[in-house]
């Protein structure tokens, strides 16, 4: 079995003040059931930049399977998903998005296009980029690689001008065409990704395909499995 990250954008329905406690109680019980499944490794959650109310959690399993046990478990999933999507703009369309990318270079259908997620672990701001290719994109990834691709498009983003950037992501698991893919460009340094960044990562994006979902996050939080720390929540 194959390690996942499993990427989830949530649009809530307010923005998440954790001081409140109407918003703080049921978003830390679903922390903590999360936390406390089989298979599960971390949770980083942020809040993007740019909208309060988007919010992105981003989980590491040591595989698929788990995830859809957990999933298959209905009394522990709804403990986790209720107090959730009592926070969401459920109203709207797509208030919550979900996709896994292989999270191991050796398993990872990018690996052999030059791009991964080993090494990325939110540890500075982040601009993340959901996005579906055009299909002369798509043909590029199948002939140079997503690196290639990546390098070419965003190469000014990851490297240019001393900037720096790093760059990782793959195709998600969910689209066997390799179409659909997450890149995340982390800050190089303290420094962090710029208004300016985040705005050329979105319109690189929009040349090459139909840009899904984007998001600055500034500042993750990280939770460990609760099975091998204890409830720290």
């Amino acid at each position: 079995m194959d390690a996942v990250r499993e990427v989830t954008s949530i649009q809530l329905a307010q923005p998440l003040d954790l001081s409140a406690p109407e918003i703080a109680i049921p978003y830390k019980a679903s922390i903590q059931a999360l936390t406390r499944q089989p298979g599960f490794r971390m949770l980083y959650t942020a809040v993007a930049a740019q909208d309060p109310k988007f919010l992105v959690w981003i989980i590491d399993w040591t595989s698929l399977q788990h995830h859809e046990a957990f999933m298959a478990k209905k009394d522990q999933y709804a403990q986790m998903a209720d107090p959730l999507f009592s926070l969401c703009d459920t109203k709207q369309e797509g208030f919550i998005h979900v996709r896994h990318l292989p999270l191991s270079s050796s398993s990872s259908p990018s690996s052999a296009s030059g791009l991964s997620l080993e090494g990325c672990s939110f540890q500075s701001a982040c601009e993340i980029l959901w996005l579906r290719l055009n299909a002369d994109s798509a043909a590029a990834v199948g002939r140079g690689g997503l690196r290639a691709l990546t390098q070419q498009h965003f190469g000014e983003v990851a490297g240019g001008s001393g900037r720096g950037h790093s760059v990782y992501g793959g195709e998600t698991v969910e689209d066997a065409s390799g179409r659909e893919v997450i890149l995340f460009f982390l800050a190089a340094g303290s420094g962090g990704l710029d208004g300016s960044d985040g705005s050329d990562v979105f319109a690189r994006g929009s040349r090459v395909g139909k840009v899904l979902t984007h998001g600055r996050f500034v500042q993750f939080t990280r939770y460990p499995s609760s099975l091998e720390m204890g409830d720290q929540i």
